[in-house]
Parts: structure tokens; C-alpha cells; sequence
């Protein structure tokens, strides 16, 4: 039998839905990795955000943050892999953005630390990312005058919160530029009804990326398990060994894996895991 590497999504897979680790699964997967658990996260936050909410987990593999735009040391915040998006296509979207009247946030590397640029807010939903950012103590969240300044550093993602109706007709013109672009809109769970549409490079993706993780680790030849519950996790769950969607996912999400389990606020995947190994809950 082949050993195993796990990999999770966060929101509505591994945390509860007030956006935490429970104590429960603090304990558990602490335990587990003790005990020789290859786990690890794949999600859209960054590793900033990461680091704030799973910061009691002793985690000894890196971190996928932005959906594959960056692998990253969860404890250092060090980016082992940096997929930007490029000169072309960073113009394109951005272009498209202000020819609408969008505003747009900016997910940068500087060389030195990563920056997250806005110039104004003009909804609740930008509204709350923003005071989100600010009551966490994101040291990214940079605001500017003209985001322009700052297109000559490593771009990862531009990122536009609207309503689902001002969002789908730029998502269709942006997927019309090629191949070169990842373009993902989801709600976000904690202000419902407010959409984010997110431009990443196309090897910004979480089944890229949890390849290059594996190889890197050198655990390339590891049956992978990889948990999810929306579409930025699609891809992720086909390319596993076994894609596992929580009860709470998404139907096309559920319809892609090869197991459905519990819902997310019962902590189902850590005791997944845990049957799985025959590790005992604490």
C-alpha cells in the first residue's frame, strides 16, 4: 500500500463556519502529524491568513496559498514556488477592471513581503474584507493612490468584489483572452451575497499545485487525498489519488469525488483521517 499525503481546502472543508480550527481538530491533526500524518492546506487565503488561523498546527509540510499562486513555509511565510501572472495578462484584467469602474484589490510580492493594495472601497463586501484584514493585523493590506505604481512587482492575483450579476459578463470577457489566465468566482460565506471574482496565472491552480508540492517534498510517488467543497477545488479533487468533497459541497463538487463526507462544522475531515489510519480521537 502506497503512503498517504493529505491535502485540505480551509473554508467549508477544514474549518468551522465561523472561519476557525476547532480546538478538536487543532488537537487531533497535532496529534496525527505527530504520529507520521502526511497532511497539509491548499486554499485561496493567503499564507498570511493562514498563519492567523492555523497558528497552534505544527505543520511540517509547506502551504498552498492563493490557489497555487504560491507554495509557502506556513511558519516563515518564506514562497518556495511564485506563479505571477504576466505582463499581458495583469494589463488586460486590469484595463477591463477600470473600463468597467471596478475597483480591484492587488495580491503582490515586492522582493521582500507580500502586498495586498486597494485604492477605495466601494461596497459592503469590499468594506468587510478590508476591516477583515485590518481587525487581523494583515500586514499586506497597503492602501495607495494608483495600484499602477506597484505593477512591477510579482502580481499573483487581482481580486473584484461585486454581485454575481456585475461579475459573470467580465468573468466571460477575461476567459476570452486564452489559457493563460485562472479566473474563479465564488461567494463569500461570511457575507452572503457578495461575490469575489479572482484573476490568478494559469499554473495558479491547486492540482498543479499539489504536484509540485509532492515532488518537492519528495513524496511524488504518495497516494494523495485531497479534501474540497467548491469549484477552486475541482481540480484538485480529479487529480488525487481520492477526492473527498465534504456534505456541504457544492453539486459539482460532490458529483467530481470519489467519496462524499460529513459536513464541515463536525470537523468530518480530521475524523476521516483518523479512521482511515486507525488513529484513536482524542
Amino acid at each position: 500500500m502506497k503512503e498517504q499525503l493529505y491535502i485540505t481546502d480551509l473554508d467549508q472543508t477544514l474549518l468551522q463556519p465561523d472561519g476557525t480550527l476547532s480546538p478538536f481538530a487543532t488537537r487531533n491533526l497535532n496529534n496525527m502529524i505527530a504520529k507520521g500524518i502526511n497532511f497539509t492546506v491548499a486554499s485561496a487565503r493567503s499564507v498570511v491568513s493562514q498563519q492567523i488561523i492555523l497558528n497552534k498546527l505544527e505543520l511540517k509540510l509547506p502551504v498552498i496559498e492563493f490557489n497555487g499562486s504560491f507554495i509557502s513555509d506556513l511558519k516563515t511565510g518564506t514562497h518556495q514556488v511564485i506563479n505571477q501572472l504576466s505582463p499581458s495578462d495583469l494589463l488586460a484584467a486590469a484595463d477591463l477592471f477600470d473600463s468597467k469602474g471596478l475597483h480591484y484589490f492587488l495580491s503582490t510580492f515586492d522582493g521582500h513581503q507580500d502586498r495586498l493594495y486597494y485604492s477605495r472601497t466601494d461596497n459592503e463586501g469590499e468594506q468587510w474584507y478590508v476591516l477583515d484584514r485590518e481587525k487581523a493585523g494583515d500586514r499586506r493590506l497597503t492602501e495607495t493612490v494608483d495600484r499602477r505604481n506597484h505593477f512591477n512587482e510579482m502580481i499573483v492575483c487581482l481580486t473584484v468584489i461585486n454581485r454575481i450579476e456585475e461579475l459573470e459578463p467580465i468573468a466571460l470577457i477575461l476567459e476570452k483572452t486564452g489559457e493563460s489566465v485562472e479566473i474563479h468566482i465564488q461567494e463569500n460565506q461570511y457575507t452572503p451575497g457578495w461575490y469575489w471574482l479572482t484573476v490568478h496565472s494559469s499554473k495558479a491552480t491547486k492540482d498543479q499545485a499539489i504536484r509540485t508540492l509532492a515532488l518537492s517534498v519528495g513524496m511524488e510517488n504518495y497516494a494523495i487525498t485531497a479534501f474540497g467543497d467548491n469549484t477552486n477545488d475541482l481540480k484538485m479533487l480529479k487529480a488525487a489519488d481520492c477526492g473527498v468533497a465534504v456534505e456541504n459541497a457544492l453539486p459539482p463538487v460532490k458529483a467530481a469525488a470519489d467519496k462524499i463526507i460529513g459536513h464541515h462544522r463536525n470537523d468530518s475531515v480530521v475524523r476521516y483521517i483518523a479512521e482511515k489510519n486507525g488513529i484513536e480521537l482524542l
